[in-house]
């Protein structure tokens, strides 16, 4: 699963040196990991994670470089038009 995150926006989502993420969006992401391939696995075995900024969230998502984006993407009606976004 391709994850798309901000990788400087802390508390949301940060690299650390070794290049693993931390932070609440990346706790998301494996959590979705977890619900799809179980509990026993490693979630990020399962993980390619993508670094995006604000301006290439969407274009992650609709170029599939990306199959998830957590990266404080808001929803709005523009956004909406372009792809599909959870529930509030």
């Amino acid at each position: 699963m391709k994850v798309g995150l901000r990788d400087t926006s802390a508390p949301f989502a940060t690299r650390n040196a070794n290049g693993t993420y931390d932070g609440f969006e990346a706790d998301i992401a494996r959590e979705i990991a977890r619900a799809i391939w179980g509990t026993n696995d490693d979630p990020d075995t399962h993980i390619e994670w993508v670094s995006i900024d604000m301006s290439t969230r969407v274009s992650a998502l609709t170029s599939n470089q990306a199959d998830l984006v957590l990266a404080a993407l808001t929803i709005d009606d523009d956004t909406a038009k372009v792809i599909d976004l959870s529930d509030p």
